[in-house]
């Protein structure tokens, strides 16, 4: 395991190196850590056994796709074929406005991850925090600060306060960029947290990994929710195919593999015919019982007036489109709701369910129905 000493030195050389970089990103998967306004107290998580860094830094593009807003950690990196490098020149082969500007919003950044404890929200336990690029650089200098040295050991490090200031725009240009702060507390504190340390993180929650390519095509369609329940669905017929008669485990009741020839135990005493009897038949009447009626679907809300009347680029087989409200509306009563679209004056790319728009009930339908009273 690193000393405190060889982490410090490390780090005082990755302050030195980082001094006139710059980057940025984020990353989403076990629960995330979000500076909030004001005062952040923090204590980051030391690396585990012989690893160097307490943080990672990776390539990650973000807005891939029609809907998803978390990040994807790019496969060109580790050498793999790369979907979203592919997505994004097939856009710049499109070359219209939209489709260049889309390109540009999936360009990789640079992300800079690691593990921490918000001390004011201990008990949601260890959380993945993307560290800007100003606070990465104040807290490895700390590291070259003989007063403070590996501010990531458990025993002798220290927590880290770090005041988030807002930036401000106006339309998309910044009058005042988000400000950090960054203090180190005065005194040494313990980590007092063992699960934080008794394994990797980074190989725990597979984070220098690339994004799975199949999550990703999903992602770039605008269907990864579909992809999810998929998965889902998988998941839970396996459990059912395990579990056939549907029963409930209890992985005390398990046996043991030196167990597995041990003879049945003995009835509990006390236990009747009439009892058994009783609970069996009880049973079968939960089994006999119909099934409750199935609950009433909401009605189909309407398209808000407003959205009809704006106008639209739409992705529509491969190619970006001007559409009017009226005609995305169309598009959505065809079954097409997953389509890429986003309002010409705004900037983010959605389905048309999710800005707003919902299929319409058919007039024929509810003719008939009124008829059939």
């Amino acid at each position: 395991m690193a000393t405190a000493e060889e982490r410090a030195a490390y780090y005082a050389k990755k302050h030195a190196d980082n001094a006139k970089s710059g980057g940025g990103g984020d990353f989403a998967k076990l629960t995330y850590f979000k500076f909030k306004e004001g005062v952040n107290r923090i204590r980051i998580i030391p690396p585990f056994g012989d690893r160097m860094e307490f943080h990672s830094e990776a390539e990650q593009s973000w807005r891939v796709g029609p809907s998803y807003r978390g990040p994807i950690t790019r496969a060109d990196q580790y050498g793999q074929p790369d979907l979203v490098a592919d997505e994004i020149n097939r856009l710049k082969n499109l070359g219209d406005p939209a489709s260049l500007a889309r390109a540009d919003q999936m360009r990789a950044k640079k992300n800079l991850f690691c593990f921490i404890l918000d001390r004011d929200n201990l008990e949601v336990g260890v959380q993945g925090c993307s560290l800007n690029w100003t606070v990465f650089r104040e807290v490895t200098a700390l590291f070259a600060d003989s007063e403070y040295g590996d501010v990531t050991n458990p025993d002798t490090g220290v927590d880290i306060k770090v005041t988030y200031t807002p930036g401000k725009k106006v339309g998309d240009k910044w009058v005042a960029k988000p400000a950090y702060g960054v203090v180190p507390s005065r005194n040494s504190t313990p980590l007092d947290f063992p699960e934080a340390i008794e394994e990797c993180l980074f190989k725990k929650y597979r984070i220098e990994e690339p994004t799975e390519a199949d999550f990703t095509a999903a992602v770039i369609a605008g269907v990864e929710q579909q992809f999810q329940d998929a998965r889902k669905a998988e998941r839970d017929a396996k459990k059912a195919a395990d579990n056939p008669e549907g029963l409930p485990v209890d992985l005390e009741d398990l046996p043991h593999p030196e167990q597995e020839d041990a003879p049945t135990p003995a009835p509990t005493p006390g236990a009747t015919d009439a009892a058994i009897q009783a609970e069996l038949e009880a049973i079968a009447a939960k089994k006999a019982a119909p099934p409750p009626p199935p609950a009433k679907k909401a009605p189909i809300s309407t398209t808000p007036a407003e959205l009809l009347t704006d106008d639209y680029w739409i992705v529509l087989n491969g190619a970006t489109v001007g559409a009017t409200g009226k005609e995305v509306q169309s598009l959505v009563n065809d079954g097409q709701s997953m389509i890429s679209c986003r309002p010409q004056a705004g900037e983010d790319w959605a389905t048309p369910a999710a800005l707003g728009f919902h299929a319409q009930p058919a007039q024929v339908g509810s003719e008939l129905t009124e008829a059939l009273k």
